[in-house]
Parts: structure tokens; sequence; C-alpha cells
């Protein structure tokens, strides 16, 4: 499908989305396909995405199909072939599911997984060739403003834009979201995302270029999979704050550390923390050649829609549900909400946005915080001791893919 967008009209409603990222991007090429003109506002000087890779499931890459992006996706993608689930200390394996072809035949679209640099460079290249889109950086939001008619906003360097309505588009730490919700901070989990991209040549014996492999351990889980092609892996591993010497959480380390996905991480902590694992994990942990850890945050899960939108100003993303990455589906569902967001807010002009917007909410909430709720579940899970581990392992063993295929988030098509 070519990109496109409607024909424009002196009445066409001009929305500003707050922050360029894969929400922000995604929320302005949806909007200006349904019509709308569009002002995409971004703090950061340059756009450089943060973040090694994520897994596009077959839910975010039909919405990406339905952009016409998808031939410039699996450009820049890699194709896993089957999902594996290991003991992280015997490299046992507990289950699998076939992914590639299956998942294609299954829902339509692929399973791809992808550095998150490369899906921003594709939305920013489809933004940028859209002429009802401006691409402003180096706005930082100050002040929000809204009247029943219309909606203003206010940047760091004294300007103010006026528009029909706000899409927070900003992420976890989102400066929009006090105009919605004011429910402060965000949470530390307690955790610490450990990630780390290599290169094919450099992978050790016993870890599977072509798969996604999880490995699980008690306080403990790992991730792995292809990127870029297939010529790099993207390995992730997910340890307690407490547990190592040297990685604090936000509390301590401050409120900069705390909103820093690039910390300076150090690879004899990381050693630790594998010690006792199996040898094909302990070698992918020393053959990468730089890690860099996170401290992990979220946001409960908003159990009804008001959270969501107030009046002319909504939130998608990380701004309304920031989740743990233990269902990877934190850009789906960013993308999924860009997708649901843009059609209503189209469908009635400017007078209709602010119902629009409600309904937007109404239909988005619960999905979101099933999946929220999902995340939180499964970490413990794959972190699990004692009864829970063995209850686990059993359940895998017995119902393996099953537990693995989910056919309400995959086969989505709201």
């Amino acid at each position: 499908m070519p990109l496109h967008c409607t024909m424009l009209t002196m009445q066409t409603s001009h929305v500003i989305v707050a922050g360029a990222g894969i929400a922000g991007l995604g929320a302005a090429l949806a909007s200006v396909r349904s019509g709308l003109r569009v002002t995409v506002l971004e703090k950061a000087e340059s756009l450089s995405e943060v973040g090694a890779g994520l897994q596009l499931g077959p839910n975010a890459v039909r919405v990406l199909d339905d952009w016409g992006l998808l031939p410039q996706l699996e450009s820049v993608a890699a194709e896993p072939q089957r999902l594996r689930i290991m003991d992280a200390r015997s490299g046992r394996t507990l289950a699998g599911m076939d992914l590639g072809q299956a998942m294609r035949e299954r829902y339509g679209w692929p399973n791809l997984t992808v550095r998150r640099a490369d899906l921003q460079a594709v939305l920013l290249e489809a933004v940028r060739g859209q002429s009802q889109v401006e691409l402003a950086l180096g706005q930082a939001l100050s002040r929000v403003e809204q009247t029943p008619e219309a909606v203003a906003v206010h940047t760091s360097d004294g300007r103010m834009r006026r528009a029909d309505a706000l899409f927070g588009c900003d992420g976890l730490w989102s400066a929009v979201r006090s105009h919605v919700r004011a429910d402060g901070a965000p949470r530390a989990t307690g955790h610490i995302a450990w990630r780390a991209l290599l290169p094919r040549s450099a992978l050790p014996a016993g870890v599977a270029p072509d798969q996604t492999s999880v490995w699980v351990a008690p306080r403990l889980h790992a991730v792995a999979y292809p990127v870029a092609r297939g010529e790099w892996l993207n390995a992730v591993l997910f340890t307690h704050a407490g547990d190592l010497h040297g990685a604090s959480q936000g509390e301590e380390a401050g409120l900069a550390a705390a909103q820093d996905w690039d910390l300076d991480a150090q690879r004899q902590a990381l050693q630790q923390a594998v010690s006792a694992a199996h040898p094909a994990l302990r070698a992918l942990v020393d053959a990468a050649p730089l890690w860099r850890r996170w401290v992990l945050h979220d946001r409960p899960a908003l159990l009804d829609p008001r959270g969501y939108a107030q009046g002319r100003v909504a939130l998608l993303g990380d701004a309304a549900h920031p989740m743990r990455p233990h269902m990877a589906q934190g850009a789906a569902m960013a993308l999924e909400d860009a997708q649901a967001l843009a059609g209503l807010a189209a469908r009635d002009g400017a007078e209709g946005l602010p119902a629009a917007l409600a309904v937007y909410a109404d239909r988005r909430w619960r999905r979101n915080a099933r999946v929220q709720l999902r995340a939180q579940f499964n970490g413990m899970v794959m972190q699990a001791s004692g009864p829970l581990r063995w209850g686990r392992d059993l359940a895998m063993s017995l119902r393996g893919e099953k537990l693995l295929d989910m056919p309400w988030l995959y086969g989505f098509r709201g």
C-alpha cells in the first residue's frame, strides 16, 4: 500500500504529537495518513534511538504493513525461525515454538526482530515524506493549557503553539501525562536490564543465530534474538538490582540515572550474575564487546479509561501504559494505539476530537492493561524459584507451544 494522505481542506484538524520515538513517529504517520495536519515536538536536539533491539509480533507488523512499510521493515529486520525456552543452569530445553513461516501462516504476518534505531529510521523516513508533518527538534514541553476549543503547548524556548489536540507520546517519563493524570513519577521495579549487540561472527558455540533464545533461572533470565538481517544478535539479561554490587537502583543513583537507558555496565558484575549458568550463557556474556545497563521502571496498569485522555489531550505508548519488557509488546501496543487514535481523531473534525479521544481511551485500556499485567506475571515466572519454578517447568513440558502461542495477542486486528 503506497503512502498517502487524504485530500486536505481548510478545515483539516491540526494535532501536536509530543515525542519522536516509535510511538510519536507512528502517531504522526497514522494521523497524516488519516487526513490530519501534524506537528511533532521532540525535546532532543537530534534523533538517536536508545536501546538495542525489539521484537515485533504479527500484531505489530500488521500495523506497519497497513502503513505501507512492510518492505522497508523486512529489509532491516530478521525473522527468527524458532522460540526456545531453556533452563539457564542446565541448558535443558523446557519448551519451544516454531516461528518463521509458521507465524506467517497462522496470523498472516511474520514475527520480526529489529534494532530500535532501524525501526525508528523506517518510521522517520516515512514521516519526512509527508508534506503535512512538521518535525521540530529541541522543543521540550514546559506547559500545556486547553480550552473546550483548542490546546496550547508551551516549550522551554518560550514558544507557544496551538492545535486542536495534543497526543502525548513522550515515553515513560512523560511531561504530558501530568495534564491527563497526576500520579507522580514512575516506580522502580527492582530490576536491571543488561543489553548488548554481538556480530554473528562472534557468537559462541551453543548460541543459535537464527532463533529467539530464552534462558530462565531463579532471579535471572536472558533473551537473545537476531537483528539487522541476521547479521547481529541482540542480547538482554534481567537481574535483580539488589543482587549485584555496583548495580544500583534509580533512587540510589539519582533521577538522571533512573531515566538513563544507557548507564555504563560493569562486565564483572554481569559475570557474577551468570557464574552458575550453563556454559553457553556464560560464553555469551564474555563474547559481547560491550554491555550497557538500564534500570527498569514502570507504572501500575490503568484499570479504567480515565488515565488515557482528558479533553483534547491523549496519551499513547509508554506515556499511557509503560510495560515491562517480558512480553516484548511495548512497541506493538504503541503502534496499535497510534492506528486506533488516528482513525478516530479524523472522523468528526476538530469539534469532535474530545469525544474521539474518549472513545480511543475506552477501546484501548483493557487490552493494554492485560498486556501490562501479563508482562509482570511473565517476569515473575521466568525468574521463579521453589515450587513455582517446578510448576512452570512441568507446565512447559506438558503444554509447551500452547502456553507460548497467544492468538488473543498476535491475531488482534483492531
